[in-house]
């Protein structure tokens, strides 16, 4: 007869890897992103974006520096970026 703990450790592993592959995405965010972010979330983080010059990768800058990051911003289009950097106007983005 199988032990109580490791029915319940299974099932939580089970229930884990299909919260993983339904949300793609690292626990501890999706938890805080569940009990609502903090205005402070990343204050004094550092955060590389990736394709930031449009899209998703734009609005997550503008995003990260409202939250208080310091964000360093790349992509093949240097004169977008520019225009990322200078619309979020945080001071704190590093193209």
């Amino acid at each position: 007869m199988l032990n109580r703990n490791v029915i319940v450790t299974g099932v939580i592993a089970i229930l884990f890897s299909i919260w993983f592959k339904i949300c793609d995405c690292d626990l501890g965010l999706a938890l805080l992103q569940l009990r609502g972010l903090p205005d402070d979330a990343f204050s004094g983080k550092r955060v590389w974006i990736i394709g930031a010059s449009s899209g998703i990768g734009a609005s997550l800058v503008c995003e990260y520096t409202e939250r208080g990051a310091s964000v360093v911003i790349s992509s093949r289009r240097v004169s977008l970026l520019q225009a990322v950097a200078e619309k979020c106007n945080a001071g704190k983005t590093f193209v």
